[in-house]
């Protein structure tokens, strides 16, 4: 069967989307998402449209569900937009698992996502030096991680610079038996007060090139071990000119910034 795809990606992290849900085993997620040979990408998503609603299932490169998406959730606004569902404008909600997130997007292309409050967060709860010698440890600032969950879950490290082998690192703790479900974990370094540069190691997926959820979660918690002033933190990746926005206003997260639209097509699949 030939199934109609969308490319798209939000600072650099790279999606298909394909419209309407379609129930594929975890070999043909594998092979949609592999970049030799399939289309290529770090998570595929499923949209299907309501009437004042999105609903957005999403699984990670290696066949496994994700339980949220951050930059996958603004580039399906934008896809949404791009399709005449949505309008300049227009509040409306995602609606991911159980979750619904409010959304909307502005004359000059911004999504806002309202990711609400955490789950929950705890701190000091994951000492990393349990699993490393100190010789690959100097980087970090704190050996004990902000643990909390975005819509999916996330443990946040600070470090003052990224000389140390963070997929190595990221690994190790993403896999470690204290994270039942896995983990998403953040290696973050504050610029100054109002602009954090941000690397992550994403459970399913590696090393992307940005990781929006992982970006709420690092603001959250740069705001709240006071490494930041502000509550409009900018969040940079591995492109020094791409940011993502995030303030937080009573513990809720709000995220806003663009998506990129890269090309359209087909595939043989066997659903």
């Amino acid at each position: 069967m030939r199934v109609k795809f969308h490319k798209m990606h939000g600072f650099g992290n790279d999606f298909i989307i394909i419209e309407k849900y379609r129930e594929l085993s975890n070999e043909k997620i594998k092979f949609l998402c592999d970049r030799r040979v399939g289309i290529g990408c770090d998570q595929l998503l499923f949209v299907d449209f309501f009437d004042n609603f999105i609903e957005m299932k999403t699984y990670n490169s290696d066949g496994g569900e994700a339980k949220f998406c951050g930059n996958g959730a603004r580039c399906i606004v934008g896809l949404s937009h791009i399709l005449q569902k949505v309008s300049v404008g227009q509040e409306f909600f995602i609606k991911n698992n159980d979750d619904y997130t409010k959304s909307s997007i502005d004359e000059n292309d911004l999504v806002t996502v309202n990711i609400g409050k955490p789950k929950f967060y705890q701190e000091n709860v994951f000492d990393v030096s349990r699993l490393f010698d100190e010789a690959n440890l100097g980087s970090f600032i704190n050996l004990k991680g902000m643990y909390l969950n975005v819509g999916n879950p996330h443990i946040v490290f600070f470090v003052k610079n990224f000389d140390f082998d963070i997929e190595f690192i990221g690994q190790k703790i993403q896999s470690d038996d204290f994270f039942v479900d896995g983990v998403n974990v953040n290696f973050a370094r504050i610029i100054d007060s109002g602009l954090i540069e941000l690397k992550t190691f994403e459970r399913g997926a590696g090393l992307t090139n940005a990781c929006g959820s992982g970006a709420c979660a690092t603001a959250f918690s740069a705001l709240k071990k006071g490494f930041v002033k502000s509550n409009n933190i900018k969040i940079q990746f591995s492109n020094e000119s791409d940011f993502l926005c995030i303030s937080i206003q009573n513990e809720e997260i709000i995220m806003k910034g663009g998506y990129s639209y890269v090309f359209s097509g087909e595939i043989n699949i066997d659903i």
